[in-house]
């Protein structure tokens, strides 16, 4: 199965990179084909600027890396994508990912008023960290990452099947209980 992990995090020694480093190695032992689109390293940029949203809805572009990652997007079976969450969403590179690569007439169309989705037979793993305890962000807040990057974006795209590793309080917890959720990644991608 070919795989695309799309990473969201500026700082190498993150816990988020301990999750990337993880899920690579988890797959580099399996039969697996994955490839990785480090937003920050590969220096996108997430503005969709008025030149660009002008042609948006044709389904046309002028960054070319938005190109490359269309052709990846499409080409992928399995999405994985890994992210903090910076003040109940996510951060600015990622939301500019799904601004500008998930094009309309590419992604997902509208006939009439209920959207077409185009990205079908694709599955997605969301693996997100925040410092806050889970049941402030899902109580509280209401669990903003699967009301826009699962069910607004991966969804309606076409993703049926989405497993979410929600990570709370990682800056918090102990190293014994990060290496639990690093243990529960490895297994996760190691039977996928």
């Amino acid at each position: 199965m070919k795989i695309l992990i799309v990473y969201a995090h500026p700082y190498e020694g993150s816990f988020n990179n301990a999750i990337l480093e993880t899920t690579q190695s988890s797959l580099a032992s399996s039969t697996h084909d994955y490839e990785i689109i480090d937003l920050n390293k590969e220096g996108f940029n997430p503005v969709l600027r008025k030149e660009e949203l002008k042609i948006y809805p044709q389904g046309k572009f002028l960054d070319p890396q938005v190109g490359e990652y269309l052709k990846k997007l499409k080409a992928a079976a399995h999405l994985v994508f890994i992210f903090p969450i910076w003040w109940g969403g996510v951060p600015a590179i990622l939301k500019g990912f799904f601004d500008k690569v998930f094009l309309k007439k590419e992604t997902y169309e509208f006939k009439g008023l209920r959207p077409v989705p185009k990205l079908k037979n694709k599955s997605a793993t969301v693996i997100s960290t925040m410092n806050s305890p889970k049941l402030f962000y899902s109580l509280y807040l209401k669990s903003p990452i699967k009301q826009t990057v699962i069910k607004s974006t991966l969804k309606v795209c076409g993703v049926k099947k989405v497993k979410w590793f929600e990570l709370s309080r990682v800056v918090s917890v102990s190293n014994k209980k990060r290496k639990k959720m690093l243990a529960k990644i490895r297994k996760y991608f190691s039977k996928l």
